[in-house]
């Protein structure tokens, strides 16, 4: 058994390096206390140690639930279980994109999850964080839950409605773009 003390893209990075053993067939990561919805699922370290294994042609689960307190461990169990075999039948390879994808799960006993969909990233996620105090050698962030309507198909959206929200995510990718003179 092993036991790593690093952020979970750093684990990812090394594992899919072959640092901990063999390059793993898939990453999973999680599943993370809250939800990881939006475009926020950029600050997340369970979502990016999944990107950071794509990077490296290893597919990834990242999972989470919509609780900061879960209850129901077994129903992101559940749900993680289905995808990881619908993931680990799909084929990868040249021409197909590494699966890359972020569960959300609500926090309910398995019996009551309604199934899992397909969700788009919702503009703001469940949880948004602010900067509360501002020192002269300190920053401190807090969060709130957001309490607005979401937008229907969104990761929030399924949640509320108990479902299982699953997102295909791309890692940084190049942009082309006219730099005209100022690239000599």
């Amino acid at each position: 058994m092993l036991s790593v003390e690093a952020s979970p893209a750093l684990i990812a990075l090394v594992a899919c390096r072959g640092a901990l053993g063999p390059v793993p067939d898939v990453v999973l990561s999680g599943v993370n206390h809250g939800p990881n919805t939006g475009h926020l699922v950029l600050h997340s370290g369970t979502v990016n140690a999944v990107l950071t294994a794509a990077y490296h042609g290893v597919p990834g689960l990242a999972v989470s639930m919509n609780s900061t307190a879960p209850r129901h461990w077994d129903t992101a169990i559940d749900a993680a279980t289905q995808v990881l075999e619908w993931m680990l039948g799909t084929a990868v390879g040249p021409t197909v994109e590494v699966p890359t994808l972020s569960l959300n799960t609500p926090d309910v006993p398995v019996e009551q999850l309604r199934g899992v969909r397909e969700a788009r990233l919702a503009v703001f996620g469940s949880v948004q964080a602010e900067v509360s105090e501002v020192g002269p050698d300190f920053t401190t962030f807090s969060y709130r839950r957001e309490e607005s309507e979401p937008e229907e198909g969104t990761e929030p959206a399924w949640l509320q409605q108990g479902y299982a929200s699953l997102t295909a995510l791309r890692g940084p990718s190049e942009l082309a773009m006219d730099f005209g003179r100022l690239v000599t």
